[in-house]
């Protein structure tokens, strides 16, 4: 048996060297349409808290804002977690940066070095995009608090040997592009999971948003940001408490976003 191929037995051997609050259930398909699709149908019939559903490929891997995430064999780790949060709507933001945060610390972990967050949830390495993060979730209305989230991790470790999409090429990597080591699929999935739920656990008091603003590749820069049918440029100046980007405008004006894209111009 490879020993670094995706194995659920594997990861849960590195789980139990650094125990998590949640003992999570995974399983590893060959291929899937999209671990989200897979994983929010079956939080709609009860699956519990902590599950976790990786693919070797997607067929249809999604990203925010309804575009693809390119998910092709042997050269990424897809992945989703199901959790069951008691949190309002409005502090659901956080998952997604909680998430950034325990990827890029688990990439770096597994000598990727150097891991930043693009607001709110790509990680770039090299100047660019690397990994991207997709929560989905339901809301309980009559309670005004989220049922469930889906937390997709999509991670690049390596360029394909055909290389990227033409429409990917200039701004997607492998995060471990020039690097002739073997990663161990296994401990880096692991890693992702027990980082995950040390900062979920930690969620209440937000104080992992220090490191998250820490590994910014957008603050002090200037942007282009896009909100709904809205663009402008301005200079992305602060993250705030509640993972909001701060933007100042060129008039002085200053914008405070809960949602959208902001690219650094070049």
């Amino acid at each position: 048996m490879n020993e670094k191929a995706l194995s659920a037995e594997q990861i849960l051997r590195f789980i139990k060297e650094r125990p998590t609050s949640v003992a999570p259930s995974i399983r590893i398909y060959d291929t899937l349409d999209s671990t989200n699709t897979l994983l929010k149908s079956e939080a709609e019939r009860g699956a519990a808290h902590g599950n976790v559903v990786i693919a070797r490929k997607q067929t249809s891997g999604r990203g925010r804002m309804g575009r693809s995430f390119f998910s092709p064999d042997g050269t990424g780790i897809y992945m989703s977690i199901l959790v069951r949060p008691e949190l309002c709507a409005d502090e659901s933001l956080f998952i997604t940066t909680l998430t950034a945060l325990a990827t890029a610390r688990a990439l770096d972990s597994a000598g990727c070095g150097g891991a930043e967050i693009k607001w709110v949830n790509d990680i770039f390495v090299g100047g660019k995009k690397a990994a991207g993060i997709l929560v989905e979730g339901a809301l309980d209305e009559s309670a005004k608090k989220l049922k469930y989230a889906v937390v997709g991790i999509g991670i690049n470790l390596y360029s394909p040997e055909s290389g990227f999409p033409s429409e990917l090429s200039s701004i997607a990597c492998g995060a471990f592009d020039g690097k002739r080591k073997s990663i161990d699929q296994n401990r880096l999935a692991a890693d992702i999971i027990c980082e995950f739920f040390s900062l979920y656990d930690a969620l209440p008091c937000h104080a992992f948003m220090d490191e998250y603003r820490s590994r910014s590749c957008l603050i002090g820069k200037e942007v282009s940001v896009s909100v709904g049918d809205e663009s402008f440029n301005g200079t992305a100046v602060d993250i705030d408490e509640s993972a909001r980007l701060i933007v100042r405008l060129p008039s002085g004006e200053i914008r405070v976003l809960g949602s959208g894209e902001a690219r650094a111009r070049i």
